[in-house]
């Protein structure tokens, strides 16, 4: 089974997106993307599902850098997921005007290094259970760290979208042509490593 993580430009849509148009249609694939997540949520929703599953490849393609996520045990947030028996809310960023009590608590320097340690989490994980995979962002920041762009597949999906005038009406999402090109980008990307040969099985 080929594992699928992400935000709200890998989540299941209206329209095909770029695992799509990526992945062998015989192969089995789990989404567990959802619309408004961020990272920390999407390394909790992939520990999970690695941790139970026997899973052959990973594709993931990572959120903005200061977003919060909590899991707790009731609905605060516009945006919530129920994952394990809880309640995870997703605040988004500080900008938001969610949660103020935990950005004041937590401050955004400590947000964006949850962050970076769910993604630094994440990858190790997959390493350590010899799953092949591959990422990138949605968009590029000062607050990427380097270390995590050396190795992520680029362009990102929504500085594409966005250059090459490709967008959803909304103006903030890559439409359904955007996807298709950036299959191709990621196919040519991991051409010649193991996760190609397993997702084209």
């Amino acid at each position: 089974m080929i594992l699928i993580a992400g935000d709200s430009f890998t989540a299941e849509t209206r329209f095909a997106l770029w695992h799509d148009y990526l992945i062998n249609p015989s192969q089995k694939k789990l989404n567990v993307a959802r619309h408004g997540v961020g990272n920390i949520f999407i390394a909790e929703s992939i520990k999970r599902v690695v941790e139970q599953n026997r899973i052959k490849a990973c594709l993931v393609i990572w959120s903005e850098m200061d977003r919060l996520d909590k899991a707790e045990s009731k609905v605060k947030a516009k945006m919530y997921t129920g994952l394990s028996g809880k309640i995870w809310n997703h605040y988004g960023n500080m900008v938001s005007g969610e949660a103020k009590a935990d950005w004041k608590n937590l401050g955004y320097d400590k947000v964006v290094a949850m962050n970076e340690e769910a993604i630094d989490y994440t990858h190790n994980l997959l390493e350590q259970f010899e799953i092949p995979y591959a990422y990138s962002f949605i968009n590029d920041s000062d607050l990427v760290p380097e270390r995590f762009k050396v190795d992520a597949i680029k362009p990102f999906i929504g500085d594409y979208a966005v250059e090459k005038q490709m967008l959803e009406d909304d103006d903030d999402h890559a439409n359904t042509e955007c996807h298709k090109e950036y299959a191709d980008i990621l196919r040519t990307s991991i051409t010649g490593k193991n996760i190609e040969r397993i997702i084209n099985e």
